[in-house]
């Protein structure tokens, strides 16, 4: 019995190659989106408009799997069907990817520009002008130093915070907790500019009909503004966990499960000790 044997096939390129491996292995081709086809294999790393508008109609068939070219690569290595969990395409997470790597190519054009102008300031200034504020800067640095050393980050996770108002779905709605925990956190930051921005993180339980789905909700923008917000709806808690601890990490450059030795990263959120997002603004 060949290895794709009965499985229908549609690849987002015209490569011979690839078409030639799913036939030889006994698969069928297909250019026709539709139930009876089984899996969508994309190539591409960026993805086109084009290609948005096939991936959101194969998304409405729940026996159509969209995966990436590793899937098959590592289905015909092993000569067995891998799992298409670990390889599976979601518009949404690609879209997000997309964010976060603007947002850091962002922040380090900032830094660049930030670093011409001191050089330029730098080589402005007289030297006696330089060792004077150097002297200064020492001084101010010293006592700041000891208050870090003695000062301990107070987090406020064992309070019991609200849902986000920005989560509207129609379900019964709890912020998650775990071992007396909440997996909430509201994180600052001030960037080269001076502009004060906040981040938002829950992971919420809901559950409507009997159902139970994890939930990852972001909120974030310039201080005192309505700001913008995202949802990424799990069905295990072990997702919905792994995806809070990714984002949170992303944001603060710390580990949730060290939240207690939490030290201040350069361009990174900050937590603070608000549990509601009222209590901010």
């Amino acid at each position: 019995m060949s290895l794709f044997e009965s499985l229908t096939f549609i690849l987002s390129t015209t490569s011979k190659k690839l078409k030639k491996k799913i036939t030889k292995n006994g698969g069928t081709l297909t250019n026709r989106l539709g139930a009876k086809v089984n899996y969508f294999i994309i190539t591409e790393k960026q993805i086109s408009k084009k290609l948005e508008k096939r991936i959101k109609i194969a998304e409405k068939y729940k026996s159509l799997k969209i995966v990436q070219q590793e899937w098959l690569q590592d289905s015909l290595k092993k000569n067995k069907i891998c799992s298409s969990s670990k390889y599976a395409l979601s518009l949404k997470k690609e879209k997000e990817k997309e964010k976060e790597n603007n947002q850091e190519e962002g922040d380090q054009e900032e830094e660049k520009e930030e670093k011409t102008r001191k050089r330029k300031k730098d080589q402005k200034e007289p030297v006696g002008k330089k060792r004077r504020k150097n002297a200064k800067k020492k001084q101010e640095t010293k006592p700041k130093e000891k208050e870090k050393t003695t000062k301990k980050k107070k987090v406020g996770g064992s309070r019991v915070p609200m849902v986000s108002k920005l989560w509207k779905f129609d379900a019964e709605n709890t912020v998650f907790s775990k071992d007396n925990i909440y997996f909430n956190s509201i994180m600052t930051k001030v960037d080269r500019r001076e502009n004060h921005h906040f981040y938002h993180l829950q992971l919420i339980n809901t559950i409507k009909k009997k159902e139970v789905w994890y939930a990852i909700h972001s909120h974030w923008g310039r201080m005192n503004s309505p700001g913008q917000g995202d949802n990424l709806m799990y069905e295990t808690e072990k997702e919905g966990i792994r995806e809070f601890k990714k984002r949170f990490r992303q944001r603060t450059g710390n580990s949730w499960d060290k939240i207690d030795n939490f030290e201040k990263k350069p361009n990174k959120y900050v937590i603070t000790d608000f549990v509601n997002m009222d209590e901010l603004f």
